[in-house]
């Protein structure tokens, strides 16, 4: 498994129609080097882990499926984390797609080059099936201006099927107080080094109402964030805590 240079993780859970899809779309990469897919399937209800199964057998050696006995509320991810030992990885929810066959190229190569980057990352459709609309995530609905290099307090909250992440931190050293979810792996990456923005959407984020952040409304959507970012803020130290304090 050690000759891999990227790792792909999906978490997924409960997404029975669109697993296959966001395994799929990253089989269909276009690669020079060999990555390796591993999902992480938080004891869904429904049939996603049989079809996760699937993949695996048809895959060995190119997916790994780690299937939890019980539901973690896909708090899993950290278990994920600190078994990646490749020198890059990406993180794509399994209700979501890639969309471009050259993603994975495009941000190594540019990773490859730059060693003050820590995160490459991309804009991304923002498919909004309950209004069947498609929108930039950047540029429509966040409206930001994106410079680079892109630092912790200048960037905006990118998509995660967006990033594709160096891997320099050790996520064992992190207190269990803090949950790696993708907001706190996010920030962690943004104060070990630069973000390098690249503005062509290669990835789709699917807004159905049933997700795990879409399903809520905006006062608990409110609500969630600013505890993640108070705790984010403590896990980092209070080093940027204007910053949070302002988010």
């Amino acid at each position: 498994m050690d000759n891999f240079l990227i790792t792909v993780i999906i978490v997924t859970y409960n997404h029975e129609d669109r697993i296959a899809n966001a395994i799929e779309s990253v089989l269909c990469q276009k690669t020079s080097y060999p990555y390796e897919i591993w999902i992480a399937e938080d004891c869904s209800t429904d049939g996603t882990a049989d079809i996760c199964r699937e993949y695996e057998l048809k895959y060995p050696g190119k997916i790994r499926l780690f299937a939890q006995e019980k539901n973690t509320n896909l708090l899993h991810l950290r278990d994920m984390l600190c078994k990646v030992h490749s020198k890059y990885f990406a993180v794509l929810d399994g209700d979501d797609v890639w969309c471009h066959p050259d993603k994975l190229q495009i941000s190594v190569n540019f990773l490859e080059s730059d060693l003050s980057f820590s995160i490459f990352a991309h804009d991304t459709i923002y498919y909004d099936h309950l209004e069947d609309s498609k929108r930039s995530l950047v540029h429509d609905v966040l409206h930001a201006k994106v410079q680079n290099p892109i630092t912790l307090t200048t960037a905006p909250y990118l998509h995660t099927s967006a990033r594709l992440y160096r891997n320099i931190v050790d996520f064992k050293s992190i207190s269990d107080k803090f949950p790696l979810l993708d907001i706190f792996v996010y920030f962690l990456f943004l104060d070990k080094g630069y973000l390098y923005y690249y503005d062509v959407p290669m990835s789709v984020y699917n807004i159905t109402g049933t997700g795990l952040w879409s399903k809520l409304n905006q006062n608990e959507q409110a609500h969630d964030s600013a505890k993640a970012y108070a705790l984010v803020n403590e896990m980092l130290d209070y080093r940027y805590d204007d910053y949070f304090n302002k988010s």
